[in-house]
């Protein structure tokens, strides 16, 4: 779909093809970047902890697949089960070596690994080489793609997925492009939207030719409440970038390539909008589905930029060779000195974005003493606990509930919300509270919570600052009687 009105290419760049000149090069350069992708996800896959959301994931591939309430198809993960059954398979033929948390995370890696050099492919034929090798290497160092990568997040090949079925639909391969949407659907719910997003920002621009205006506003009022999660994830100069592409358009042909990008952006953003009502967890997902659309989009802007830039000193603005280049790759430096920087602090301040469950574990077993048992309750932390101190606690669900527990004499609990409940399973002297920051906040303000924890005192404190806040880790114990 390239259309010549548009000011997206430099006419003066070969096509991408094994005929022309520059062809080598664009492909050398294109496996560099590939390569930059790829080891920026695997750096240091092994060394975080497990997270909240890989709890679920671990949850997900450990249980029984027909166990009655507690196994698989019961479960919430069962309605888009495609990459659970991908990691079972994967385990259970020995292909991953184990559960432990870089084998678990390698496949979310290696489908995170193939967006950047997929969206350069969708991105080329239209936009040019340029647009699309910085793309690629955009998309390559986002912290917020690396971080998703690095999870064992199921929304990571959704997002891959639905890049291919715009590319199969851009190459006039329609049914191919809706099984990929499919199977982007089967690996997670934003999927669905995503797939659908790119097969119309690659499709023929008569589709959005006369969709009234209101209806994209109307969209995206949606998407206000994700806001602050997009300033995050996305990053604010991005976000900018990519509404500037929107807003200016060279032409009505440059308008209505935009509108499927547009589309593309706004489907999961509303989707996930609609969601967040319900679950605030939605935001980052649907803030990672519109990831690939509004790079593109802010690309775009930093490409037209740097070529008005220099067609403008070309008319006769006296400026050295030098400081007209720098002055037109500014936009470009500075948003990729933004994502650099972020993704400096992700891997050696925010530790992969995890508070460090593992030190947690190994504090409480350091704590215990013969002849007593290991008694956790946490909040947001209870199911990772449950994967360090019960990695077979969701494998037996039977044995657990007929009394033969696969971990005997290790206990973790999610503290109850009822203060009653909650006294109850804080009466036996071996239980250790472990609670981030603000849910010990959250609980010594609730009334009767100063004296719940009256008999325990602070044994441990972790660290872990983030960008969304303090994600410390207290390890409460119970006093000693002495």
């Amino acid at each position: 779909m390239r259309d010549d009105q548009v000011d997206t290419k430099d006419e003066s760049t070969p096509a991408l093809s094994a005929g022309s000149t520059g062809a080598l090069q664009d492909w050398a350069l294109f496996a560099v970047l590939a390569v930059v992708g790829a080891g920026l996800r695997l750096f240091s896959i092994e060394q975080w902890s497990f997270g909240a959301m890989e709890a679920e994931t671990f949850r997900a591939v450990t249980q029984p697949l027909s166990a009655g309430p507690d196994g698989f198809t019961a479960s919430e993960e069962s309605r888009y089960p495609a990459v659970f059954l991908l990691v079972r398979w994967l385990l259970g033929n020995g292909v991953l070596q184990g559960f432990g948390e870089g084998w678990l995370r390698l496949p979310f890696a290696f489908a995170g690994c193939l967006l950047p050099p997929l969206m350069a492919l969708f991105a080329r034929p239209v936009f040019g080489r340029a647009v699309a090798f910085l793309l690629a290497l955009l998309l390559a160092v986002h912290p917020a793609h690396i971080a998703a990568s690095q999870t064992a997040n199921p929304a990571v090949f959704s997002v891959s997925l639905a890049v291919m079925a715009g590319l199969a639909q851009r190459s006039q391969l329609r049914v191919l492009a809706w099984l990929f949407v499919i199977a982007a659907g089967g690996c997670h719910p934003i999927g669905w939207l995503v797939g659908i997003g790119m097969i119309c920002a690659g499709a023929d621009r008569k589709l959005f030719a006369h969709t009234p205006k209101f209806v994209w506003w109307v969209l995206a009022l949606h998407v206000v409440v994700l806001v602050p999660a997009l300033i995050e994830q996305v990053g604010l100069s991005v976000l900018l970038l990519a509404l500037l592409a929107i807003w200016m358009r060279p032409t009505d042909a440059g308008e209505s390539i935009t509108r499927g990008l547009s589309l593309a952006a706004l489907l999961p953003l509303v989707g996930g909008g609609a969601w967040w009502w319900f679950d605030s967890s939605a935001a980052s997902i649907a803030a990672l589905g519109a990831l690939p659309a509004l790079v593109l989009l802010a690309s775009w802007s930093v490409v037209r930029f740097f070529h008005r830039m220099r067609r403008l000193v070309g008319d006769g603005v006296p400026q050295p060779g030098w400081l007209t280049r720098l002055l037109a790759a500014a936009p470009a430096i500075m948003l990729l000195g933004e994502l650099l920087t972020t993704t400096f602090l992700y891997f050696f301040i925010y530790s992969g974005g995890r508070p460090p469950w593992r030190d947690v574990r190994n504090a409480a077993l350091a704590a215990l003493q013969p002849g007593h048992e290991i008694r956790i309750v946490a909040v947001r932390g209870c199911d990772v606990m449950r994967i360090y101190l019960r990695p077979s606690h969701w494998q037996y669900p039977n044995g657990v509930q007929d009394g033969m527990d696969p971990h005997p004499g290790t206990h973790v609990d999610v503290l109850p919300a009822d203060l009653d409940a909650a006294r109850e399973l804080l009466v036996s002297p071996d239980v250790m509270l472990v609670l981030q920051h603000d849910e010990l906040a959250a609980l010594l303000a609730a009334d009767g919570g100063k004296e719940l924890v009256a008999d325990f005192e602070k044994k441990f404190i972790w660290a872990s600052p983030q960008p969304s806040g303090d994600h410390a880790i207290y390890l409460l114990q119970r006093r000693s009687p002495n």
